[in-house]
């Protein structure tokens, strides 16, 4: 775990402090086919190895799309500690994202 930073939040008069991680998060669990020119998403299971769950989170880097998928969206689930990341495929032809294949580095307050 590479602690970036450290954020002070009052809560009711008191400081309660926060930390910025950088963590990975892998996926998807299962092959996921994205249809030529439509969207499509995958969810990518974070890896973060400290007794709290993630608040908010930023994508740092990604690796593992095809080229030409792209982006299009992403929210984290604390409570379940995944990424969700919706795609779009501008290809001409449909896109196999192969279980396991995509990796991205998260910047996470936890």
């Amino acid at each position: 775990m590479a602690v970036i930073g450290k954020i002070k939040r009052p809560i009711t008069g008191q400081q309660f402090m926060k930390r910025l991680i950088k963590v990975t998060a892998t996926g998807p669990a299962s092959d996921t086919t994205v249809t030529a020119g439509s969207t499509g998403s995958i969810t990518l299971q974070i890896t973060l190895d400290i007794n709290r769950n993630p608040i908010n989170a930023g994508i740092a880097s990604i690796s593992g799309l095809p080229s030409g998928v792209y982006i299009t969206s992403f929210s984290i689930d604390p409570n379940n500690r995944v990424v969700n990341v919706g795609l779009y495929n501008s290809n001409s032809s449909d896109v196999t994202i192969t279980a396991g294949s995509v990796s991205a580095v998260l910047l996470v307050e936890a």
